[in-house]
């Protein structure tokens, strides 16, 4: 029974693979297709940590998370006024002259919608998406700028450019990844492989070190 428990997970896993090869060549699926069989990968190579960073991507990251780096793009913000008297539409905020700390938060877009969030805006072909500043720094800046008249809302400007190319960047990890697989092990895409517990292993690291752009785990390192 063991045996066929075995032979039946590494004809899923070695299929998967081929099938995730397939779809990104040929199918042009969505991402979120091939995140959910590429969790069913990790969850059968039994490698935690890709597992756990395929759950956060496909179900949406918590604020209090550490996001990646290619979900934390450059953009710009701008402020809105409660002034009658003048235009309530201030011009793009140098967020150069602000103190260090506030004129990063402004300058950075934090993505933290699903993938399959970010595939809807993608397919939308939205020109702009505005993101709200968080009420604590919009008192900071209100405090900050004394200009008299204060400061209702401050959005950050986020482009359907940024958001077409996280998903790009994650199908050409997944991409790269296949393709060192396939380097080391051209047999898993050329038959039903009978994997062994080395290759198992050493597939799973392949998977997290180029899709998290984490340095590949040694030998002896555990998951």
């Amino acid at each position: 029974m063991a045996t066929m428990a075995v032979q039946c997970m590494n004809y899923i896993v070695t299929k998967l693979l081929r099938d995730l090869l397939d779809d990104l060549l040929y199918q042009n699926a969505p991402l979120t297709t091939m995140f959910r069989k590429l969790k069913v990968v990790s969850a059968l190579l039994e490698h935690e940590r890709l597992e756990e960073w395929l759950s956060k991507e496909l179900g949406g990251y918590d604020e209090s998370d550490t996001l990646p780096e290619y979900r934390l793009f450059s953009v710009s913000s701008q402020a809105f006024y409660d002034d009658e008297s003048a235009s309530s539409e201030a011009p793009a905020l140098r967020t150069c002259d602000l103190p260090e700390e506030l004129g990063t938060y402004g300058g950075t877009a934090e993505i933290y919608s699903s993938i399959g969030v970010i595939e809807v805006l993608v397919d939308e072909d939205a020109k702009e998406l505005r993101l709200p500043w968080s009420e604590d720094r919009t008192l900071q800046f209100t405090e900050l700028c004394n200009s008299g008249h204060p400061v209702v809302e401050i959005w950050k400007y986020v482009s359907h450019a940024h958001y077409a190319s996280l998903i790009t960047t994650l199908k050409n990890r997944l991409l790269d990844a296949l393709i060192t697989i396939i380097n080391i092990y051209p047999e898993v895409f050329e038959h039903d492989e009978m994997l062994s517990a080395e290759k198992r292993l050493k597939i799973g690291k392949i998977l997290y070190a180029t899709m998290c752009c984490s340095p590949v785990e040694d030998e002896n390192g555990g998951n």
